[in-house]
């Protein structure tokens, strides 16, 4: 059976070069391990729905969002960790900054609450769940005047940098590589900082669950072994191993918005 390999939430073009190459190095380390043999993918593959992938009984690496993890793949794949990146978080975790436009004189995230809200999916603990838990943290009570779905992060960066949203929370791993590669990023600012969580899970399906301690030092491997220009381009700087209870936060903050009725807006 030929196993299928993914990346799919920083693929930006920009560093489709440098994503590649890591997923070769991940390649040679997993065959290094055993793993896969020569079933092995040569490429990523891209262009395809990610929330079918993570449940193909092929996949042997991909990458998924804290919430899909926790609403419908726990139990159903192998969760392996959460990669650390150069974002000022703790090692293996982040958090969504809050973005209006930079020209906006005010501050405080209460007076954007009934504004133009742009999101990246409704399934997104970053784009989506993380500013909603945060209106509830900060007792704002104020909905949405319109739910502008913009269908990516760096959409939604656009649509608050030309005033078709006024606000949107952005993943502070893309943001990173908006400030880096998109003008875009320069027209907004940051307003607020979302509750930190483990950062997005590598996962691998069932299929290799008795395989997860050796797929985890294939992985830590692989990052050891790439260049320092690649490692620069993706924010990588390490690796978290994982277990299911470390997402436990993002599920009861799901739960509560359930609760409330917010999580259909």
């Amino acid at each position: 059976m030929a196993l299928f390999a993914s990346l799919p939430m920083y693929d930006l073009p920009e560093i489709k070069a440098s994503t590649d190459v890591y997923w070769q190095r991940l390649a040679e380390s997993f065959a290094d391990h055993g793993i896969g043999d020569n079933a092995l993918p040569q490429q990523l593959t891209r262009e395809s729905d990610p929330h079918l992938d993570w449940l193909r009984p092929e996949t042997i690496f991909s990458q998924t969002c804290g919430l899909p993890y926790v609403r419908d793949l726990r139990g159903q794949v192998t969760l392996l960790g959460s990669p650390a990146y150069d974002i000022d978080c703790a090692p293996g975790s982040y958090f969504s900054v809050v973005i209006v436009r930079e020209d906006e004189h005010r501050e405080d995230i209460a007076d954007y609450a009934s504004k133009r809200f742009a999101f990246n999916d409704r399934r997104s603990q970053s784009g989506f769940a993380a500013f909603f838990s945060l209106l509830n943290e900060q007792n704002i009570a104020g909905l949405p005047s319109e739910m502008v779905d913009s269908g990516a992060h760096l959409q939604s960066i656009e649509m608050v940098a030309e005033g078709k949203a006024d606000i949107a929370a952005i993943d502070a791993v893309t943001y990173a590589l908006a400030i880096r590669h998109r003008d875009a990023a320069d027209r907004v600012k940051v307003i607020a900082n979302t509750e930190v969580t483990p950062s997005l899970p590598y996962i691998s399906s069932l299929a290799f669950a008795d395989r997860k301690a050796e797929i985890v030092n294939a992985i830590i491997q692989a990052m050891a072994a790439l260049p320092e220009t690649v490692r620069n381009d993706l924010l990588i700087t390490g690796f978290n191993e994982r277990v299911d209870g470390d997402y436990d936060g993002i599920r009861t903050k799901w739960d509560k918005l359930v609760e409330l009725g917010r999580h259909h807006l």
